[in-house]
């Protein structure tokens, strides 16, 4: 299961602080790589572990932004902390009004867009291979923006913000 799902061509993009700083204009997104102990520490945390695919995402990348030369909004896949906090609703989550509009029971928080807005995993519909759509949701709809987390960040790698026009 875990050899099939694979981000290896935005490893290019997983960098540490003074490479990027030195370096900016060679990145196209800017991830920042994490240690497994840190992600199993927000998986005790919250009690379970991150669905397969966003788990996989984090060892293979780490967290951080897409399009960092060209965004027009945040597009910052959280890092597993913000993840854990907004179910919770600690930290920067603790008194945010916009994630009340959000089933936490069937949605994951995972990317923030930037002006309160987050993209969602939509935890109802994972696959036997640890793969959930990429959606959009409030209280009164849910729009599905890409099939998986891979097929979500391959759009937004060639064009950045796709997601934007979709709902």
């Amino acid at each position: 299961m875990l050899d099939m799902i694979n981000f290896s061509w935005l490893k290019k993009y997983s960098c540490i602080d003074d490479d990027f700083a030195n370096n900016m204009q060679k990145y196209k997104h800017k991830f920042t790589p994490l240690n497994y102990e840190e992600i199993v520490a927000q998986e005790e945390r919250m009690g379970r572990r991150f669905p397969e695919e966003l788990r996989e995402f984090y060892i293979q990348i780490g967290y951080g932004a897409f399009g960092i030369n060209t965004r027009l909004c945040l597009d910052l896949v959280l890092p597993p902390e913000d993840v854990v906090d907004s179910i919770m609703e600690e930290g920067v989550f603790e008194d945010n009004d916009i994630i009340d509009d959000i089933d936490l029971k069937s949605k994951m928080i995972f990317f923030d867009a930037g002006d309160n807005t987050y993209l969602c995993l939509d935890l109802s519909k994972e696959d036997c291979e640890g793969r959930c759509p990429v959606v959009y949701a409030t209280v009164n709809k849910c729009v599905c923006l890409a099939k998986s987390l891979e097929d979500f960040a391959k759009k937004i790698d060639e064009k950045s913000s796709y997601y934007t026009y979709l709902w």
